[in-house]
């Protein structure tokens, strides 16, 4: 029986695709060993042309070129990891000064999923723009870049931990940082720093499905400064099952933060949308809305739920829904409004539960409006949203709602609290 069992188990390993044969290499800019990959001494200079599924790459510091992930799909994961002191595989050869600082690469495609790329550290609160272990840059002038771009409908992909980043062009057209207009599902960022594309951060479209966007900061969108070209965080076409959380939405311009088109399911939540530069009479569709153009744009199921908007000044830029064909199903409670008189809602919103000050609140009429007299937050202008004090006990919305970003618990001591952050002592 016992050698039955290990024959079994051999045979389980042996046909599930890539789980067998999984290996670990290493890469290091400027390495000068025999290339074969196997250790730090021995680092491949650059990623190899083909990845093997299940096979972990540990990329130490330096710059490397961009790159095509193309490798078929067997339904293994590829793992492409930045090497830190504290996690980098092998000891053989290894030098703390590979893993101390970043990996940069140049603009990324993706034609086949299932892979995770992890910078490792940095990002978050506390951590914005700090630390990230993988940056994707693209510091030239020219039209029409993305730094990440998913060329076909491709599932599973995962992004950990880092920076896309475009030097600010004013003439510059079509710069998008993560580009995916041919659907695809179960992605995931987490920890990213996006900023300074001249035209989005996101553009997606295709019928893209089961999006987690969380701990990141978007900023930056429509560095071009043109009013013909679209300039918002996030351009949603066809997307769905979306959930936006605990991130940082920071300085949008033209249409809109976060503009929806042919949605449906998104979770919006715990989430801080802010201005730091007046932009002027932009942004007209709203921090989170939709388009007007095409008949056939809808939005479906949108609830916008303990975010914080500050210091929205101008246009419709911290409006919900302003704009649209179709909505249904869009609800807004528990949101928190500073400094942000360009504030309001669509008539196909329900909204309760919200807190104003300084933001067209005389304009606003709720059930159970709340309005406020001083600055709620700790420190807004160093970027700390938290908030000094309790608000009144807004709606009880239970999960997924119920947990901010830091991981405490909404309503534990009894109120729960409106904007993007719990009250704590």
């Amino acid at each position: 029986m016992r050698k039955f069992l290990i024959l079994l188990a051999f045979a389980i390993l042996s046909a599930t695709p890539g789980l067998s044969e999984a290996a670990t290499y290493y890469i290091r800019a400027g390495a000068t060993g025999n290339k074969s990959g196997m250790d730090w001494v021995n680092a491949l200079p650059q990623l190899p042309a083909t990845l093997v599924r299940g096979n972990t790459y540990f990329i130490a510091d330096g710059t490397y070129p961009g790159y095509t992930f193309d490798d078929p799909q067997n339904g293994a994961w590829i793992y492409i990891k930045k090497a830190t002191p504290a996690s980098h595989g092998t000891s053989t050869g290894w030098q703390n000064a590979f893993g101390d600082g970043k990996a940069v690469f140049g603009p990324l495609k993706f034609s086949t999923g299932y892979y995770e790329v992890d910078g490792q550290t940095g990002g978050g609160p506390g951590k914005w723009t700090s630390g990230h272990g993988i940056k994707v840059e693209f510091a030239q002038s020219a039209n029409t870049v993305k730094l990440i771009n998913v060329t076909k409908n491709v599932p599973f992909l995962t992004f950990k931990h880092m920076e896309l980043a475009f030097k600010p062009c004013s003439s510059c057209r079509g710069q998008d940082a993560v580009y995916a207009i041919k659907g695809g599902r179960d992605w995931k960022f987490q920890y990213m720093w996006i900023h300074h594309p001249s035209r989005v951060v996101f553009y997606t479209m295709g019928n893209a499905n089961k999006i987690l966007v969380e701990y990141s900061l978007l900023e930056r969108s429509g560095t071009n400064g043109s009013s013909s070209q679209h300039s918002e965080i996030w351009s949603a076409r066809d997307t769905h099952d979306v959930v936006l959380r605990y991130s940082w939405i920071k300085d949008y311009r033209s249409t809109g933060g976060i503009i929806l088109g042919r949605a449906r399911n998104w979770n919006i939540y715990g989430n801080v949308f802010q201005w730091t530069s007046n932009f002027g009479p932009t942004a007209n569709n709203g921090a989170v809305g939709s388009w007007s153009s095409d008949p056939t744009y809808y939005a479906s199921n949108i609830k916008v739920h303990n975010n914080s908007f500050v210091g929205l000044r101008s246009g419709g830029s911290g409006k919900l829904f302003p704009v649209y064909k179709s909505i249904s199903g869009v609800s807004a409670y528990n949101n928190l409004w500073y400094n942000s008189p360009a504030s309001g809602f669509g008539g196909g919103v329900t909204h309760n539960n919200n807190w104003f000050k300084d933001s067209n609140e005389a304009k606003i009429a709720e059930p159970s409006k709340e309005v406020g007299t001083s600055d709620p937050f700790r420190n807004a202008a160093a970027g700390d949203f938290r908030l000094k004090g309790a608000t009144r006990a807004g709606a009880s919305l239970g999960s997924p709602f119920n947990i901010d970003a830091t991981g405490l618990t909404r309503g534990r001591d009894g109120v729960w609290d409106k904007g993007a952050y719990e009250f704590t002592r």
